[in-house]
């Protein structure tokens, strides 16, 4: 491909990408306990185990306070809880509930409901297609070298209590 056509296709991908969050966040917001999507985030990460809030603020590349606010607000909810570390009184991994089990999959389900409509609508040479180039993509992000994105919050413009909901 020339480098033309890959300002093309990155064009396509930067238009193609904000809807796709407008949807997520729309099926994350229909729910009985919305969540937002950086909490929806910490939840997830918070499924292997407990976590320290830098720790999730580098995994998911957001700064550290807007880490900390959302995780306040999961705290808040319920959905997450501060462990006590006795060796360290100043580490306090995070951990997810069982009740914030059970809204990381029905968020799950939500957002796969979401997305799986709009991919009915495509043909299936259009799908394969799709496919491949987000597993290329995967691929290329998780190369050695790979640029990380800047760490910012998750909705540019957005207050970290906005986001912390």
């Amino acid at each position: 491909m020339l480098p033309e056509g890959r300002g093309v296709t990155a064009g396509l991908l930067l238009e193609a990408v904000p809807p796709l969050v407008r949807l997520l966040r729309g099926a994350l917001e229909a729910g009985a306990g919305p969540v937002t999507l950086t909490q929806a985030r910490i939840l997830a990460r918070l499924e292997a185990g407990p976590r320290l809030v830098g720790e999730l603020a580098a995994a998911m590349e957001v700064r550290a306070p807007t880490a900390s606010v959302a995780v306040d607000g999961l705290v808040r909810r319920g959905l997450a809880r501060r462990l006590a570390d006795e060796a360290d009184r100043r580490v306090v991994p995070v951990a997810l509930t069982a009740q914030g089990r059970r809204a990381l999959e029905d968020t799950r389900r939500r957002q796969l409901d979401a997305l799986t409509g709009l991919l009915s609508r495509l043909a299936e040479d259009e799908l394969r297609a799709l496919e491949t180039g987000l597993r290329g993509l995967a691929r290329a992000r998780s190369q050695p070298g790979a640029a990380p994105g800047p760490a910012l919050p998750a909705r540019p413009g957005e207050s970290q209590m906005e986001e912390a909901g």
